[in-house]
């Protein structure tokens, strides 16, 4: 597993029951017919095939076709 998995660690029951506190919130009260995927990546397959060492320890958020930049931001270790 260590050497597929993508996101820095492993997951932990905490990281589903955020996802599900979310949900339950108001905050995704715009949320519709999604599958909320906690798995820190590993679904998307092996970092090492889409390696881009200019982005080490950064993580990243894309709006889409919004037209707006994607944003990254450092991840604090």
């Amino acid at each position: 597993m260590d050497k597929i998995q993508p996101w820095p660690r492993h997951g932990r029951g905490d990281d589903i029951a955020a996802a599900a506190a979310f949900l339950a919130s108001d905050d995704s009260e715009f949320v519709t017919g999604q599958a909320i995927v906690v798995d820190g990546g590993l679904t998307v397959g092996p970092m090492e095939k889409r390696r881009r060492p200019e982005l080490d320890g950064l993580t990243g958020i894309t709006r889409g076709s919004t037209g707006q930049p994607m944003d990254f931001r450092r991840i604090e270790r």
